[in-house]
């Protein structure tokens, strides 16, 4: 039975459920920069899951999966200043735009190729980066 429905932004609270841990580090340092970017975010993967439902499935080596929640594509220069603060971090980070077409890696969208991997409801479709901004 489905007793509570949680998005990432509604986790971001949640951070002292966690242990102590560099991805819990690592997500304490994320915090005070997102919240200055204006963006809706919140953490996905073991740290969201771990949040959302109070069972730790995080360990020493996990990454920190980050899910930026937004209308549109930000400027490519906000979200390469975010890449560069999350390699900053002492936990690895793996962020993810989640946009109204589908969800696309944030390293991937900052790469050089012209087109980049959407995951959609549809399935997976190469979009070119143009079509997104």
């Amino acid at each position: 039975m489905i007793s509570e429905i949680l998005s990432p932004p509604d986790l971001v609270e949640r951070v002292d459920r966690l242990p102590d841990l560099p991805v819990t580090d690592a997500f304490r340092l994320a915090a005070p920069i997102l919240s200055l970017s204006g963006l809706a975010w919140g953490p996905g993967g073991s740290v969201g899951f771990t949040l959302a439902t109070g069972v730790s499935v995080v360990n020493a080596s996990s990454d920190l999966d980050l899910v930026l929640t937004l209308d549109d594509v930000p400027p490519l220069a906000m979200l390469a200043d975010l890449r560069e603060a999350f390699r900053e971090l002492p936990a690895r980070v793996d962020c993810q735009l989640d946009l109204p077409i589908g969800g696309v890696a944030l390293d991937e969208l900052l790469g050089p190729a012209d087109r980049v991997l959407v995951r959609t409801a549809d399935g997976p479709s190469l979009i070119r980066v143009g079509q997104l901004t």
